[in-house]
């Protein structure tokens, strides 16, 4: 995981998917079972967004040669969050 931080964040990659999946969010979106938010929650409710869009966008054989593609750069971008500091993150709010 890269060590510079970006925005407070731990780097670039969590403070994007902290600001544009999470933001406004409480623990109870994720888990409306769960008193708080755990960073398994949070890594499972984007992967299922990506799931979901990729099969939305999975109309033909074009677009499934790009959605591989797509989802092969978001997973590698993923791999650098920091899903504990989001987590942590949404209970304090």
């Amino acid at each position: 995981m890269d060590d510079k931080k970006y925005n407070g964040w731990a780097n670039y990659a969590t403070w994007r998917v902290a600001l544009e999946m999470f933001d406004g969010y409480s623990a109870e979106d994720l888990n409306p079972n769960a008193e708080k938010a755990t960073k398994e929650d949070c890594k499972h409710y984007v992967e299922q967004y990506l799931e979901d869009m990729t099969h939305a966008f999975n109309m033909n054989k074009y677009n499934r040669d790009a959605s591989n593609i797509i989802s092969g750069w978001a997973n590698a971008f993923l791999e650098d969050v920091n899903w504990q500091e989001i987590a942590d993150h949404m209970n304090e709010e």
